[in-house]
């Protein structure tokens, strides 16, 4: 029995042991920023200890911090489940925007807001600017270079005609003696490299000071205009993790001169380095200004932009940029062209993650706006460089998971406007627009709802903007218009606008942003819109049709109710809803009693207690990065050529050899096929309908070895040739 009793106790000791390993094991690791190494510990600890909240929470930071946010997403939620901190709520529904799933994070926002109200109500309407722009068309044409690879390349910056960034990329071999010291496989290294600026050929290492003393760890670079000057960062980041995790990598800033053969000479430290982080440096035309980005103590919260002026040879104190362009976020990577000061930010309004924004300084005001879409997603978009009178840009995305580069191409004129149905947003093709009152002829908007012209110096005029089937809409013009980005037109269908109002149950009072969700039943039709500061919102109800109509509010008990349009002719129908608050306990007070509310969407809107996300992998997963399989049901290519497709590898147009790795995917994918254009020779699999879907594929072509594959949307040009195998 003594012997029994012995064995159980040492049992249970290297039991409870192995499981303070794994997690003490997790802890070094996330430490080194091994992340994916972490995971793993940290997942073999949580299947003995699943309410670890601890551990819930390091193994979500992990996912996040290698771009698997799905993932990230899955386990913040699980940590959610064990009562963790509120912040994590607010992370949570920051990975859920990474997802761009927008509704999911606004509930996660506006739970918690009952903890930090002003910080949670503004992410909350984050995202309903992210829901309502996400579809209107980009006002540049933004394209991945060929030069990517599948390491990190970021930092893009001008010098000369060249185009100059960093990547982590070992494939290179470098002409001088440090390279044999290099370990190919080390993830620390990040080297500097030129190419032209379509980024199609073969890119080459640019040498520097840093290089010549085999310190290899630089980026991001700015160079200044007259190419005299380099500013660049002695950096601690690591290749494959992502430069978000740990509020950004830290760095420490340094200005060389550039010789006459681009070769960087008596590099100094800048003065103002300290036990913090300075980064992301951006030089003025002369190289007498630096702008950079810095978490040093007295800002505005997180990362800010500061600037320091060159005086008789010396770097003034930084000066932070105030608070119209620093928030409680991060702002970083700034950089200016003439007048226009651009930077990225997390904290703007904008899609999820950094997004990037102009700036203008007028008469002592800031005016800030979005760049908007396809320039910017619901990922990191930042290290934003652009050169307006050759129009042609750069930046660095995390959009495919992990860091590229992308080249930024303006495709419209000083003045955008989209015209846009009023209640579903929906672009609206070939509407009048009549400029007689500003001396121009009637012109209309192309298929996607969009116009665009040159303004004249003394604009100061109106518009008249009409479709048939809507309601005419006026639009002001001014000198101001030329800054405000892509103009919105809202055109109401005629005969369909019925005006409704949102009550509070209890106190009779008006309720604002009350979310109003509205489903066609004849139609299938969905749409949302919110009540205003007097709690009225209006609704576009076709004749002849039956709605189900869902109202909610945090802090009041969710409404539904069903409406019968008839002929069209009674406006009156929606009325006045009232909405009752909740107890403290989630109960309704004890009043009349509220119909149950009909189903319109996804359930009842949002409750106290956080909405659990859809997890499509039913058991943990296994780290570093699941690289999933080509779904059970085939994605069949579309009859057409126009669609989403999988780009595998590019060769130039006169290599005569077939790429032998093709044929690995044989029997694995459902189509491939060759497009040659003027240069190049492109092998894709594809097209897929939704950009989803290829997406999915995509991660499946990587894991098997493309780890370069990347989606492109085919537009049908060039020479299509099948492949078959």
């Amino acid at each position: 029995m003594r012997n029994i009793l012995t064995l159980i106790f040492f049992c249970s000791f290297f039991n409870i042991h192995a499981q303070g390993d794994w997690y003490d094991r997790g802890m070094a690791e996330y430490e080194m920023m091994k992340y994916a190494d972490a995971a793993q510990s940290f997942q073999n600890h949580i299947q003995t200890n699943p309410s670890d909240k601890k551990a819930l929470l390091k193994l979500a930071e992990c996912y996040d911090y290698v771009y698997d946010w799905d993932n990230a997403a899955r386990w913040y939620y699980e940590a959610l489940g064990h009562s963790v901190s509120t912040e994590f709520l607010l992370k949570h529904g920051m990975i859920q925007m990474r997802l761009a799933r927008y509704e999911a994070a606004k509930e996660q926002f506006l739970i918690y807001s009952n903890v930090n109200k002003t910080v949670g109500d503004h992410y909350a309407r984050m995202c309903d600017y992210a829901y309502n722009k996400k579809s209107i068309p980009s006002l540049f044409q933004v394209d991945k270079l060929e030069l990517n690879s599948s390491h990190s390349e970021y930092s893009p910056t001008f010098f000369n005609d060249d185009l100059i960034y960093v990547s982590s990329r070992k494939d290179i071999m470098r002409p001088d003696a440090t390279n044999g010291a290099i370990s190919a496989n080390d993830p620390k290294y990040n080297f500097v490299f030129k190419a032209n600026m379509s980024g199609m050929e073969q890119p080459d290492y640019v040498r520097s000071w840093f290089h010549d003393n085999n310190l290899i760890n630089e980026g991001p670079i700015s160079y200044s205009r007259d190419g005299r000057w380099v500013a660049f960062v002695d950096n601690k980041y690591v290749d494959g993790i992502s430069m978000m995790a740990h509020h950004l990598f830290r760095g420490d800033i340094f200005i060389a001169q550039v010789n006459g053969n681009g070769d960087w000479e008596s590099a100094a430290p800048f003065p103002y380095n300290g036990n913090f982080s300075n980064n992301f440096p951006h030089l003025s035309e002369d190289g007498n200004t630096l702008y950079f980005s810095s978490d040093r103590p007295g800002g505005e919260g997180g990362y800010d932009i500061y600037m320091s002026v060159k005086k008789n040879g010396a770097w003034t104190q930084p000066v932070n940029m105030g608070p119209t362009i620093n928030k409680p976020g991060n702002e970083i990577s700034p950089f200016i062209d003439q007048k226009d000061f651009y930077f990225s930010s997390d904290y703007h309004i904008g899609f999820g993650g950094q997004d990037v924004f102009k700036a203008n300084y007028h008469e002592g005001i800031w005016k800030i706006q979005n760049l908007g879409t396809g320039v910017n997603t619901s990922a990191n978009d930042f290290d934003f460089i652009y050169s307006k009178d050759k129009n042609i840009g750069y930046l660095t995305s995390d959009r495919e998971q992990g860091e590229d580069i992308y080249k930024v191409i303006k495709t419209s004129d000083d003045i955008n406007i989209v015209v846009l149905d009023a209640i579903t947003k929906i672009p609206v093709g070939e509407a009048s627009l009549d400029f007689k009152n500003c001396g121009k002829e009637v012109f209309r908007t192309n298929a996607n709802g969009r116009f665009g012209f040159k303004a004249s110096m003394n604009l100061d005029c109106w518009v008249d903007v009409s479709k048939s089937g809507y309601e005419r809409s006026r639009l002001d013009l001014d000198q101001d218009s030329k800054s405000r980005g892509l103009i919105e037109v809202l055109l109401f269908k005629q005969g369909e606008m019925y005006k409704g109002k949102v009550t509070d149950g209890m106190n009779d009072f008006n309720i604002s942003e009350a979310r109003i969700k509205v489903l066609n039943q004849t139609n299938g039709q969905k749409y949302e819109v919110y009540s205003d500061g007097d709690g009225i919102y209006t609704l576009s109800l076709e004749p002849r049709s039956t709605y189900l109509i869902q109202y909610s509010k945090m802090g009041y008990v969710g409404v539904g109710t069903r409406i019968e349009t008839g002929d069209g002719t009674d406006k009156g129908i929606l009325g006045s809803q009232l909405l009752f608050p909740t107890s403290s306990d989630g109960t309704i007070p004890s009043t009349p009693t509220v119909p149950s509310p009909p189903t319109v969407d996804a359930g009842p809107p949002s409750v106290p207690s956080p909405p659990k996300p859809p997890v499509t992998t039913p058991s943990p997963p296994r780290p570093p990065v699941i690289t999933p399989t080509v779904p059970t049901t085939p994605n069949t290519p579309a009859q057409t050529e126009v669609g989403f497709s999988v780009q595998l590898m590019s060769l130039s147009k006169g290599n005569p050899n077939f790429p032998a790795k093709v044929k690995s995917l044989k029997g694995m994918v459902q189509r491939i096929y060759s497009k040659t254009d003027d240069k190049w020779k492109k092998y894709r699999v594809g097209t897929y309908a939704t950009r989803e879907e290829a997406e999915n594929v995509k991660r499946y072509i990587r894991s098997v070895g493309f780890e370069s594959a990347f989606v492109v949307e085919e537009d049908a040009k060039g020479v299509i040739e099948e492949i078959r195998l």
